[in-house]
């Protein structure tokens, strides 16, 4: 009788912490031979995770990129669960700010600008502006939606970078990467193309060939050139941290 009272105890036991998943929409884990055990360490972390409270939240999201609009993958993703969060932060009471803003920095916007024929700061202007209205019409509730070519981010990117520098903490290198001297700039794996060694395909990627999915690297590729200017390419030392 003491046995069966013991397994009855255990048994309602497990049937509360399967309930108390159940309202948190998790899944029950069952016919395991430590299902008890396993539910009950499960519903032990989403206990912490959603009783456990902090002064205040920030919130961020990726950073959509200012060379086009953002689409339906991005919202989907990234934007509208941060946001959901948030609004259930607010509901709550709770001291909640939700910030992100459009990342203008990069080859791609380079890219653009010379396709279109007009300077990288009419780019990231005229994108800025499209995404910031894209988040407004559909109700993306941004505390603070900024940009990285804003001074206040000019400064404090800077700061981080020159307290970490001051310290120590980084690594410097120097090493030799290919330059477009038409584009007068180093050009990342993605911008270099050439034909690949596998399977002879005239425009792979110096990370990637899509024709055959094999992994590459710039030196790989016969006859690397620039996917910006055209140009053949160059080695030259840069320096790196």
């Amino acid at each position: 009788q003491a046995k069966t009272a013991k397994k009855s105890g255990k048994d309602r036991n497990c049937q509360d912490k399967n309930n108390r998943m159940a309202r948190y929409k998790f899944p029950v884990i069952r016919n395991t031979p430590h299902h008890s055990l396993k539910n009950y360490y499960l519903c032990t972390q989403i206990h912490v995770i959603m009783s456990k409270e902090y002064k205040r939240y920030l919130i961020t999201s990726a950073l959509p990129y200012a060379n086009g609009p953002v689409h339906i993958g991005h919202l989907a993703g990234v934007y509208i669960p941060s946001d959901i969060y948030t609004r259930y932060l607010r509901l709550r009471g709770r001291d909640v700010i939700h910030i992100c803003g459009s990342d203008e920095h990069g080859v791609p916007i380079t890219i653009k600008a010379k396709k279109e024929g007009i300077t990288p700061q009419q780019v990231v202007d005229r994108y800025h502006a499209i995404i910031k209205k894209s988040f407004a019409d559909l109700g993306i509730s941004f505390d603070i939606y900024s940009r990285t070519t804003s001074p206040v981010h000019t400064v404090t990117a800077s700061e981080f970078f020159r307290k970490l520098y001051d310290e120590g903490k980084f690594i410097e290198r120097t090493s030799e990467q290919y330059y477009d001297e038409e584009a007068q700039s180093f050009l990342a794996d993605r911008y270099i193309v050439g034909t690949c060694p596998r399977c002879g395909n005239e425009r792979a990627y110096g990370d990637q060939c899509e024709a055959c999915g094999a992994p590459l690297s710039p030196d790989e590729l016969i006859n690397p050139h620039s996917a910006i200017s055209g140009s053949p390419l160059v080695k030259r030392e840069t320096k790196h941290w």
